[in-house]
């Protein structure tokens, strides 16, 4: 079996600015900085999802949805706010793409068309020289505008299933530079400033930590 050679240019990022979580309750982190995740499997030299999360809102009893989750209604995720990691200013919005059923697509919807990957999206440009990027809200809720400034905490929208999407949930990465293909920035690693973690049965509060797939997470205030 032959063998396939990938030149990848390293370059350093620190964030300085300390990242609150997206999103208030508990939430499972889906989808992280491992090599498992879907986000990694475009090998090349950019790529804007290298280390993007997903998450999913889940009850006391650890499940995502309620019933069969056969509707969207049934996700905890679904409708809950998704908040700004920090102060910056929007610049770039999408919204009036419909949620897709459970396990389908939308009417219309193009997987084609690079700016409906994300469904309904909200960017922001922060001080640091990075970019913010939050996807598949639910159609028709995001509150904030283009060239309008948001504080860390800010309410932009609400969890929905819009896009490149199988169920609601929240998907979120930083990027070097405003883009929506993946092949057009980097995608860089987010550090969140203090949390709660779950650590077996109790909770533990972490501080400037990356998430890892499958970690079960809440804001230290709710």
């Amino acid at each position: 079996i032959g063998t396939c050679t990938l030149k990848v240019p390293v370059k350093k990022f620190k964030c300085e600015t300390k990242l609150v979580l997206p999103f208030s309750g508990l939430w499972w982190h889906l989808e992280g900085h491992d090599t498992f995740s879907h986000h990694r499997r475009i090998f090349y030299e950019q790529n804007t999802n290298y280390f993007a999360s997903d998450f999913m809102k889940v009850d006391d009893k650890l499940s995502i949805c309620k019933n069969a989750g056969a509707k969207n209604e049934d996700y905890y995720s679904y409708g809950e706010p998704v908040f700004a990691v920090a102060d910056g200013v929007v610049v770039k919005v999408i919204d009036g793409i419909a949620d897709n059923p459970i396990g389908g697509r939308a009417k219309g919807f193009n997987p084609k068309d690079g700016k409906m990957a994300g469904g309904n999206t909200v960017i922001i440009n922060h001080q640091d020289a990075f970019f913010s990027y939050y996807a598949h809200f639910k159609n028709g809720t995001i509150k904030v505008k283009e060239k309008q400034s948001v504080k860390a905490g800010e309410i932009l929208g609400l969890c929905g299933n819009s896009g490149n999407s199988d169920a609601p949930h929240i998907h979120f990465h930083l990027i070097s530079k405003l883009a929506f293909s993946p092949l057009k920035a980097h995608g860089l690693p987010a550090i969140f400033g203090s949390f709660l973690l779950k650590s077996g049965d109790s909770w533990r509060e972490v501080n400037n930590k990356s998430l890892l797939a499958g970690e079960l997470i809440k804001p230290k205030k709710q």
